[in-house]
């Protein structure tokens, strides 16, 4: 257990802890490690988890991204999908069964962000198709009540699309105190709660 990076909890009450060790699972009674020696775990570097709802595992390591469907394990290196070598840091299923995904590439990353919608389309979000800075995605909440998508970009600041128009935020042109923003989190008034490396930033949602 040393090392953890990272703590992801399913809807069915599993607590997953990521780390540079392997995949640590606990599913209220059982502990159980997935390293890349008793599984197809590409890489004991866990960069994210996610569990969908047809509760499919996905794993991100610093090696590329994996699914876990029961016995069914697909490795995405060998397909021409956005997954095929990035990691997935972060994953949301919104109402519509549309998955989202903030992707990470050691080098010159191509893609930002990742969508897999319920019949089986990818679409990217990246500097090509976006009005972002770079494709560096530290963390992402989907507002679907507002119909907004955040996204904290390293070292810049906050991204803002409403569907029409992007916007970027910054230390030199908003109230964003940093340009590192590590974690975002939307509570039930639709405020955007953010973790930078200059304090807490509150950001409420237009009346």
């Amino acid at each position: 257990m040393r090392w953890q990076t990272g703590i992801y909890a399913d809807a069915a009450g599993s607590v997953y802890f990521e780390g540079f060790h392997g995949l640590v699972q606990y599913d209220g009674k059982v502990w159980t490690t997935l390293t890349k020696d008793n599984s197809k775990l590409p890489s004991d570097r866990v960069m994210g988890i996610f569990v969908d709802s047809r509760k499919r595992l996905w794993v991100g390591t610093d090696k590329g991204t994996v699914r876990f469907d029961g016995a069914v394990v697909e490795d995405f290196q060998g397909t021409d999908n956005p997954l095929k070598q990035a990691a997935i840091t972060k994953g949301y299923e919104d109402k519509d069964g549309t998955l989202w995904f903030a992707l990470y590439e050691k080098k010159n990353p191509v893609n930002a962000m990742a969508k897999l919608s319920k019949d089986g389309v990818w679409t990217v979000i990246n500097t090509e198709n976006a009005m972002i800075p770079n494709n560096s995605v530290q963390d992402f909440v989907v507002d679907e009540v507002r119909q907004v998508l955040w996204l904290s970009v390293h070292n810049v600041g906050l991204c803002r699309f409403d569907g029409k128009t992007w916007g970027t935020f910054t230390p030199e042109n908003s109230k964003v105190p940093s340009t590192v923003v590590e974690d975002l989190a939307l509570d039930a008034g639709g405020r955007l709660w953010c973790a930078t490396f200059a304090g807490l930033l509150r950001i409420d949602p237009a009346e």
